[in-house]
């Protein structure tokens, strides 16, 4: 299962020459499998005005909270142009550690994890699961 498997914070160069290019590709898979979560559980709980908490709910059943940070933290990273987002979330995502890209990258792996659920929504599931992170510490 995904949630058992560590998140993964070396390029996939390291990974090769680590002999650890498994876990590298394990985590990676992880992470967009992360995604394609928040996206189904935004998806079945969001009536067009309401967010309802058992999103949050789905998704930590499956994921670690180091996952789904990582995921979120990179989504906003990656649009942080996005007024939709805010202040304090873009604040978060920035202090939030990500793993390393290749110096020589064309293509950012972590793009493969950005979730594409409209941003003002994306951002009321942000708040709960920073939330509900904060709570359960």
């Amino acid at each position: 299962m995904s949630a058992q498997i560590p998140v993964y914070y070396h390029d996939g160069q390291y990974a090769r020459e680590h002999g650890e290019l498994e876990q590298y590709r394990a985590s990676h898979k992880a992470n967009i499998e992360c995604r394609v979560a928040i996206e189904r559980a935004i998806a079945r709980n969001f009536d067009g005005w309401y967010l309802d908490h058992q999103a949050i709910d789905d998704v930590f059943g499956q994921y670690s909270a180091e996952r789904i940070t990582l995921v979120l933290a990179a989504t906003v990273q990656a649009k942080d142009w996005d007024g939709r987002f805010s202040p304090a979330n873009k604040a978060w995502a920035a202090s939030v550690v990500m793993p390393e890209r290749a110096a020589n990258a064309i293509y950012d792996r972590r793009d493969d994890y950005v979730v594409s659920t409209h941003p003002a929504v994306l951002e009321g599931f942000i708040n709960l699961a920073r939330n509900d992170m904060i709570e359960t510490r």
